[in-house]
Protein backbone atom coordinates (compact mmCIF):
# COMPACT_ATOMS: atom_id res chain seq x y z
CA UNK A 1 0.00 0.00 0.00
CA UNK A 2 1.37 3.55 -0.76
CA UNK A 3 0.57 6.73 0.81
CA UNK A 4 -1.63 7.77 -2.01
CA UNK A 5 -4.15 5.11 -1.08
CA UNK A 6 -3.69 6.04 2.23
CA UNK A 7 -7.45 6.66 3.83
CA UNK A 8 -8.29 7.75 7.36
CA UNK A 9 -10.68 5.97 9.16
CA UNK A 10 -12.80 6.49 12.61
CA UNK A 11 -9.68 5.88 14.95
CA UNK A 12 -8.00 8.84 13.38
CA UNK A 13 -9.94 11.67 15.36
CA UNK A 14 -9.91 9.62 19.02
CA UNK A 15 -6.26 9.02 18.40
CA UNK A 16 -5.18 12.41 17.62
CA UNK A 17 -7.46 13.89 20.61
CA UNK A 18 -5.42 11.00 22.62
CA UNK A 19 -1.55 12.43 21.63
CA UNK A 20 -3.08 16.25 22.21
CA UNK A 21 -4.06 15.45 25.66
CA UNK A 22 -0.76 13.31 26.23
CA UNK A 23 1.15 16.89 24.94
CA UNK A 24 -1.24 19.08 26.88
CA UNK A 25 -0.49 16.94 30.26
CA UNK A 26 3.16 16.91 29.69
CA UNK A 27 3.12 20.55 28.85
CA UNK A 28 1.53 21.53 32.33
CA UNK A 29 3.95 18.70 33.90
CA UNK A 30 6.91 20.44 32.80
CA UNK A 31 5.07 24.33 33.61
CA UNK A 32 4.67 23.33 37.39
CA UNK A 33 7.22 23.82 39.87
CA UNK A 34 7.15 22.11 43.44
CA UNK A 35 7.06 24.03 46.17
CA UNK A 36 10.44 25.33 47.90
CA UNK A 37 10.54 24.69 51.61
CA UNK A 38 9.54 27.93 53.39
CA UNK A 39 11.80 28.84 56.70
CA UNK A 40 11.67 31.61 58.68
CA UNK A 41 15.15 33.48 58.92
CA UNK A 42 15.76 34.81 62.10
CA UNK A 43 18.35 38.02 61.58
CA UNK A 44 19.11 41.24 63.84
CA UNK A 45 21.81 42.88 65.16
CA UNK A 46 24.36 40.47 67.31
CA UNK A 47 24.24 42.49 70.53
CA UNK A 48 20.29 42.13 71.22
CA UNK A 49 20.40 38.43 69.69
CA UNK A 50 23.65 37.84 72.52
CA UNK A 51 21.38 39.56 75.13
CA UNK A 52 18.57 37.26 74.36
CA UNK A 53 19.97 34.57 74.48
CA UNK A 54 21.73 35.28 77.92
CA UNK A 55 18.37 36.13 79.53
CA UNK A 56 17.11 32.56 78.17
CA UNK A 57 20.58 31.26 80.20
CA UNK A 58 22.43 30.69 76.80
CA UNK A 59 26.24 31.38 76.62
CA UNK A 60 28.86 31.31 74.37
CA UNK A 61 30.73 27.67 74.42
CA UNK A 62 32.11 27.73 70.95
CA UNK A 63 33.17 30.63 68.91
CA UNK A 64 35.22 30.33 65.21
CA UNK A 65 35.71 32.11 62.11
CA UNK A 66 35.33 30.89 58.47
CA UNK A 67 37.36 32.23 55.67
CA UNK A 68 34.67 35.39 54.71
CA UNK A 69 35.07 36.64 58.29
CA UNK A 70 31.68 35.65 59.58
CA UNK A 71 31.79 34.15 62.63
CA UNK A 72 29.81 31.16 64.05
CA UNK A 73 29.13 30.88 67.40
CA UNK A 74 27.48 28.11 69.89
CA UNK A 75 25.40 28.59 72.73
CA UNK A 76 24.15 26.30 75.61
CA UNK A 77 22.40 26.45 78.64
CA UNK A 78 23.25 24.41 81.97
CA UNK A 79 19.63 22.79 81.12
CA UNK A 80 21.16 21.31 77.24
CA UNK A 81 19.29 24.16 75.20
CA UNK A 82 21.74 24.93 72.54
CA UNK A 83 21.65 27.96 69.76
CA UNK A 84 24.17 28.19 67.08
CA UNK A 85 24.52 31.91 65.62
CA UNK A 86 26.18 33.06 62.17
CA UNK A 87 27.31 36.55 63.09
CA UNK A 88 28.74 38.86 60.17
CA UNK A 89 31.52 41.23 60.00
CA UNK A 90 29.05 44.12 60.14
CA UNK A 91 27.67 43.21 63.12
CA UNK A 92 24.18 41.16 62.09
CA UNK A 93 23.34 37.77 62.71
CA UNK A 94 21.44 34.92 61.93
CA UNK A 95 19.89 32.47 64.15
CA UNK A 96 21.14 29.14 62.19
CA UNK A 97 20.07 26.22 64.39
CA UNK A 98 18.39 25.70 67.56
CA UNK A 99 17.23 22.40 70.09
CA UNK A 100 17.26 20.95 73.73
CA UNK A 101 18.61 18.21 75.05
CA UNK A 102 22.44 18.80 73.94
CA UNK A 103 25.13 18.27 75.97
CA UNK A 104 29.15 17.72 75.58
CA UNK A 105 30.34 14.78 74.11
CA UNK A 106 32.79 12.20 75.55
CA UNK A 107 35.36 11.51 73.44
CA UNK A 108 37.89 8.46 73.50
CA UNK A 109 41.74 9.45 74.10
CA UNK A 110 42.25 9.05 70.08
CA UNK A 111 39.26 10.85 68.91
CA UNK A 112 40.84 13.69 71.22
CA UNK A 113 43.36 14.14 69.05
CA UNK A 114 41.77 15.13 65.69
Amino acid sequence: MCDRDFRPGWWVIPTLAIEAAVVAVAMVGCAVKPAKAQATVVCGEYVAMAAALRAHGEAPVFRGLDVRGFVAEAWASPGGRWTWLSAAPDGRACLVAAGEAGGPIALEPEERQG
